[in-house]
């Protein structure tokens, strides 16, 4: 359980509380499979990216959760895949690490297309050491900037970011040094185009949070902030929400603390949240919504092994809602990303018993549609609203649907998992149509919970499917 549980509890109601959509493991057959990026697209597709045994490994799945194509990458080598993210036209831009020449690495990228065509790679950068890439963020024009660290063949290392335009030709590369160790692990770009950097710093005793912020170009650093506690710090994933205020994410203190810091755009600490655990707590990937509320993913040991958790701040850096879901042995979300209509993903791995598998989750975290049917297709289904609130007395959804007049449809309802939760029948009027309501009573006594559900109908002229949520709103 969190040590900071007592903070879980909203002041005020902002959403319902956060329902799993779908959730999926992705096996690539006797290696570790481990998600380390996640990004969603702007058909609220989902794109995951890491490593399958020793290749790059995407996986892109449809807004429902089918898998549309997953693609393997090996540079003949050890490559190890981190970040990932889309543009505008749903390309994909999937980033890493290779071996380019015994023993050195250096950064990868291998650019796909929506299909999972692969459009080109790029060794990123070279300096002739090693060079690990960590993550790869996009702007509008589609220029993309990679982030990562250098190890100066006789010094220290250093963040190295590199931008390129869209057909991959250099724009700039720059390192960062305070004259000691220093690592880029995450990357973020606003609406401006300005990219945001975050990893950490070594003071000369402890690592501390180190974030950068730069010009489109990296020709010019905005700001450049460090934050020390007196212990160690690393910091591994960076955001930007619509005003321009930075949020980055990682842990401090030996034992590891979870720590959330947010910067406005000046670069000036306007909060800072911790989470403590039985043992160690670490941030490892960070996003922002469109009502500018923060996700974070994160790991927990609990004891005996780690655990996935998924935590929820306010802008203002209240915690209002935590989940922890693991599972026998080791697992963490290493990554996560948001999209339109409240949707927030999360990916990073789970224990086989074997080695290890994808695991990717998504939430539902406002509703999409409360309006009443304005027109239902022939031969289709229609649920509205399509959020059930259990919190609210009397409250109800529809189904509709439209097929043959004089005969009927069946409507089933399935859990998230494929349970059957109970049938209706709709019989069709003379307009061709029909409706039923359902509510907390549920169908057949099978009251639902909170979760996301199907209705299916058949029968009647009638061949469709819809998704519909059961929330419990806070208070």
């Amino acid at each position: 359980m969190l040590l900071a549980a007592a903070a879980l509890t909203a002041g005020a109601a902002r959403a319902f509380e956060p329902v799993v959509e779908w959730s999926r493991l992705f096996d690539g057959g006797g290696t570790t499979d481990k998600a380390r990026g996640v990004a969603v697209d702007r058909s609220g597709n989902v794109v995951v990216n890491g490593s399958e045994g020793l290749d790059f490994l995407t996986v892109k799945y449809s807004a429902d959760g089918e898998k549309l194509w997953d693609m393997p990458f090996d540079g003949a080598s050890t490559d190890e895949g981190r970040g990932v993210a889309v543009d505008a036209a749903g390309n994909i831009y999937a980033c890493g690490y290779s071996v380019a020449g015994a023993p050195n690495y250096n950064f990868r990228l291998v650019k796909y297309g929506p299909s999972g065509n692969v459009l080109w790679t790029d060794g990123g950068y070279d300096s002739g050491c090693n060079d690990w890439g960590y993550g790869v963020a996009v702007d509008a024009s589609g220029n993309y900037c990679m982030t990562g660290y250098s190890a100066v063949c006789a010094g220290n290392n250093n963040i190295r970011t590199v931008s390129r335009d869209s057909a991959k030709g250099l724009r700039k590369d720059v390192a960062y040094t305070n004259g000691s160790h220093c690592y880029g692990y995450g990357i973020a770009v606003d609406s401006s185009g300005y990219f945001y950097v975050t990893g950490a710093s070594l003071n000369g005793v402890y690592h501390d949070y180190r974030t950068i912020k730069y010009d489109n170009t990296l020709n010019n650093e905005i700001w450049n902030v460090s934050y020390d506690t007196g212990s160690d710090e690393m910091a591994n994933g960076v955001a930007v929400d619509a005003s321009g205020n930075v949020f980055v994410t990682g842990f401090t203190g030996t034992t590891h603390s979870l720590m959330t810091i947010k910067y406005n755009s000046a670069g000036t600490t306007k909060w800072i949240g911790t989470v403590g655990w039985l043992g160690d707590v670490t941030g490892n990937g960070i996003a922002v919504d469109a009502r500018g509320d923060v996700w974070v993913a994160a790991s927990a040991n609990n004891g005996t092994d780690s655990d996935s958790v998924i935590l929820h701040y306010d802008n203002a850096g209240k915690l209002i809602w935590s989940r922890t879901m693991g599972a026998a042995g080791d697992d963490e979300f290493l990554a996560v990303a948001t999209g339109a209509g409240g949707v927030v993903v999360v990916a990073g791995y789970v224990s086989n018993g074997t080695d290890y598998d994808f695991r990717i989750v998504k939430f539902r975290t406002e509703q999409s549609s409360s309006g009443p049917v304005v027109d239902v297709k022939k031969g289709s289904l229609v649920v509205a609203p399509n959020v059930l609130d259990l919190s609210k007395a009397g409250a109800k959804i529809s189904f509709h649907v439209k097929g043959e007049p004089g005969k009927e449809a069946e409507i089933r309802v399935y859990d998230s998992a494929g349970h059957f939760m109970g049938s209706v029948k709709a019989p069709l009027s003379g307009d061709d149509s029909g409706k039923v309501d359902y509510t907390a009573d549920g169908l057949e006594g099978m009251r639902p919970a909170p979760g996301g559900y199907w209705a299916v109908a058949r029968g009647g002229g009638v061949n469709d499917k819809k998704k519909f949520f059961v929330v419990r709103e806070r208070k």
